[in-house]
């Protein structure tokens, strides 16, 4: 896989590294073992590549192909870890919809504070589209709801059927201020009489999910 990422040298054909994001993208894929979100709220994921074949990747982020810049932003989701966050954020901010769409599922998929935040900030913003918002919330929410199930990356296991309770434990001062931030975010947006019924919807079910048990 990491010998894949040298076709997407700069210095290589368009058509070469074409065919090597392309490559690239589903090997990612394919290489997922569910369409689970890699990462947590507030853990990235680690990579999937070598030190050298992430900048590769990174490289691809900004590549001049159209093509090669698609395929290179969905495969990081898969196979890219915190540092690519800041890459994925100026897809996020300069290309056109599509892309920034594509930008916005992978640094769901990455996910930590750092992507949280930002999708929490584009969810918050007026001037976004609401198509942009929705997407942002929808990526907040599968985190969100994540941190509420069994598995080995959980703090907690799930409330057994029989048990009204909620099993708490302390959660460390940064994740607990993290978490409180974002559940004040999705207020802002529940109270946002301009925002669209469903962006304000997915933000109270985003803030249920937040204050049940702690991270």
């Amino acid at each position: 896989m990491n010998d894949l990422t040298s076709g997407l040298s700069l210095d290589n054909e368009p058509s070469r590294r074409r065919e090597s994001s392309t490559e690239l993208r589903n090997l990612g894929f394919a290489r997922r073992w569910s369409l689970e979100k890699r990462g947590t709220l507030m853990q990235a994921a680690s990579r999937e590549l070598s030190e050298r074949g992430l900048e590769n990747l990174h490289a691809a982020l900004h590549d001049e192909d159209e093509m090669v810049r698609l395929n290179a932003i969905i495969g990081a989701g898969d196979l890219g870890d915190e540092g690519t966050i800041p890459h994925l954020e100026t897809a996020c901010k300069t290309m056109d919809a599509k892309t920034r769409m594509a930008a916005i599922i992978s640094i769901g998929d990455i996910g930590g504070m750092r992507g949280v935040a930002f999708l929490a900030d584009l969810a918050k913003d007026p001037d976004e589209s609401e198509q942009i918002r929705f997407a942002a919330l929808t990526e907040i929410e599968e985190l969100a709801a994540k941190r509420i199930t069994s598995g080995p990356d959980r703090w907690f296991d799930p409330v057994p059927q029989h048990s009204g309770e909620i099993p708490m434990r302390e959660e460390p001062e940064t994740v607990a201020r993290t978490r409180f931030q974002l559940i004040e975010d999705m207020q802002s947006i529940e109270l946002d009489e301009s925002a669209d019924d469903l962006l304000r919807l997915k933000a109270a079910d985003i803030r249920g999910y937040l204050e049940v048990g702690v991270e």
